[in-house]
């Protein structure tokens, strides 16, 4: 028999709440001042134990003990490393190779330090996206699962090395959004790169005072830059080989094959490397910036009236960069 308990948010019902409904599941609402199903204090649920996965709740122990094994939790890293709400997140913007699905023990009153009970690791592919990720990780971590409820006594129950732990806090929207906004004059292609990867929108950078979307970005060979590339971080050249813009970071280049400028007169679709150098990098300075509307890190007034300083904004993204766990 399966019983189910959904947490909710303040604005929406949960995809697993949902589920239930569609499929006349038993499913009731989490409330951490009661027990779930309507039992009162004292007894227990027939099930032997109980599942949460991206739950956000910490489980009081009364309801941790109402199943006869307790509650086990399903999470997308190799614990202890990045505990927290958004491990993928930080796989993803750390840009690591390897990941993997620990099934752990919930304790009360904290997330993610209970024992290992089983635990598989997850190669990421080379260039996959943020959407890619995140599915491979939701169908790794529900055969995780299924594996350690067959014969859950036959894995190895082991402590946490607290000298190994990391922790991977919620991203908010607000700070998501700025992340968009890049800085190639502070920032190196494996980090852009990564955070492309993450948000899977495109980012956004400013070209002679015009707000661009820079789409589909790459990492770049340092053997693809010619003997007379352009030396500055920022700066971008076309090339004939691969039909993409080549912009130099401050550590590395990208390649990037399209572009979106919003407003522009024309077409606010994509268009290739090719169409926007021949119509319009020819110009003016192929120099590209942060854009000064970056959320978080607009210049001072006095900045406004002379014009962009580039100094001020860099002061505020290595403020930033520091203060952060994300960048």
């Amino acid at each position: 028999r399966v019983a189910i308990t959904a947490g909710v948010t303040k604005t929406s019902q949960t995809p697993v709440y949902s589920y239930c409904e569609r499929h006349n599941l038993p499913v009731d609402l989490y409330d951490r001042n009661s027990l779930p199903f309507g039992l009162s204090r004292g007894q227990t649920l027939s099930q032997h134990v109980g599942v949460v996965a991206s739950f956000g709740h910490l489980l009081p122990r009364r309801t941790i003990s109402l199943p006869g094994r307790g509650f086990v939790n399903v999470h997308p890293s190799l614990i202890p490393r990045y505990r927290g709400a958004a491990p993928i997140h930080h796989t993803l913007l750390n840009g690591d190779a390897t990941s993997g699905v620990t099934i752990l023990e919930v304790v009360p009153r904290h997330f993610d330090i209970g024992d290992i009970l089983h635990q598989v690791a997850v190669d990421i592919p080379v260039g996959a996206s943020g959407a890619e990720v995140w599915e491979m990780m939701g169908s790794r971590s529900s055969d995780t699962l299924l594996e350690y409820l067959a014969d859950p006594t036959s894995f190895v129950r082991r402590h946490q090395d607290p000298e190994k732990a990391s922790t991977a806090p919620r991203i908010p929207p607000r700070q998501m959004r700025a992340l968009s906004f890049i800085c190639p004059q502070t920032q190196g292609a494996h980090q852009i790169y990564n955070i492309s990867r993450l948000l899977g929108t495109g980012l956004w950078v400013s070209w002679n005072g015009q707000k661009l979307k820079l789409r589909t970005i790459g990492l770049c060979s340092p053997d693809c830059a010619p003997i007379n590339a352009p030396r500055r971080p920022g700066q971008f050249w076309f090339d004939e080989g691969t039909k993409c813009l080549v912009m130099r970071c401050v550590e590395g280049l990208i390649n990037i094959s399209k572009i979106i400028i919003p407003f522009s007169g024309t077409s606010s679709d994509a268009m290739s490397a090719g169409r926007f150098w021949r119509g319009f990098s020819s110009r003016a300075d192929k120099v590209f910036k942060m854009h000064y509307e970056s959320e978080g890190l607009k210049p001072r007034k006095t900045c406004c009236r002379r014009g962009l300083d580039e100094r001020v904004l860099e002061s505020q993204v290595m403020k930033r960069s520091k203060s952060s766990n994300v960048l």
